[in-house]
């Protein structure tokens, strides 16, 4: 039978308490990247309503609650970064863990690899003397992100400064499994950093202009539900018709040089 002993752990990191989950607790032992990720999802979730809760009342309660979804969140990095310290573990479902302790090794690559991007990307923070314009600061980031992209050996990074793929660079990092409608709102926010912005309805193939109106929360949610009505109606997949308009723009911007819009 398995023996060890006992730990304290007020002695341990956090990373080192989550290392001990997969050594001694059954439940931790038994999981693969692959069993965890519905639960990346559900905490990312909860989370983004903790945010919701404190940014339309914020109290001490609802800023324990954000602390508390935030760690739930750190608590899945960590428990991916302490499968990846165990390549070759065999998930131990139905049978008592091994309680063989990996010192947490992969957690510190990720920390380390975090800060360097963080650093990377802002260069207007460590190498200037003076402020910069937020303009410039996300053409900038846009740019180091396609030449790290190039950098690695992807040959679609192309010339970053060319009109052509400079959208489809811009977007190519936002991922796929996004809800369309997120991901839309995303896409249109990198194509405003590099100067492909989509000013108007008139602006994208095949939408009519509409007069400006008083657009509000309320207004902008009618339009939506209306649009779903429609779709739903006509038997139509309305998530699957926005990703798929928002895959044309895309597209089409990317016949532009950023010029264009101005």
């Amino acid at each position: 039978m398995t023996r060890w002993e006992p730990v304290d752990p007020e002695t341990l990191s956090t990373a080192e308490v989550v290392a001990y989950l997969r050594a001694r607790c059954p439940w931790a032992a038994a999981h693969t990247h692959a069993s965890l990720a519905p639960y990346v999802l559900e905490e990312t979730y909860e989370l983004l309503d903790a945010i919701e809760e404190y940014t339309t009342n914020p109290s001490s309660t609802t800023r324990e609650e954000l602390v508390g979804e935030l760690g739930d969140v750190a608590y899945q990095v960590l428990f991916h970064a302490a499968l990846l310290d165990q390549p070759n573990a065999t998930p131990t479902s139905g049978s008592p863990p091994t309680g063989n302790y990996v010192s947490p090794r992969a957690i510190t690559e990720v920390a380390d690899r975090l800060r360097a991007k963080v650093v990377r990307r802002h260069p207007h923070v460590f190498e200037t003397t003076g402020p910069t314009s937020i303009e410039d600061v996300e053409r900038a980031y846009e740019r180091i992100k396609a030449e790290e992209k190039r950098d690695a050996g992807d040959g679609d990074a192309g010339d970053v400064s060319a009109g052509d793929n400079l959208a489809r660079e811009a977007c190519a990092s936002i991922p796929a499994s996004m809800p369309a409608l997120a991901r839309t709102q995303t896409v249109l926010g990198r194509l405003d950093r590099v100067d492909l912005s989509v000013e108007s309805n008139a602006d994208v193939a095949g939408v009519p202009e509409t007069e400006d109106e008083d657009v509000t929360e309320t207004t902008i949610g009618q339009e939506l539900l209306a649009a779903v009505r429609k779709a739903h109606a006509n038997g139509i997949d309305a998530e699957g018709a926005l990703r798929r308009a928002t895959d044309a723009l895309i597209d089409e911007r990317g016949q532009r040089a950023p010029t264009d819009t101005h």
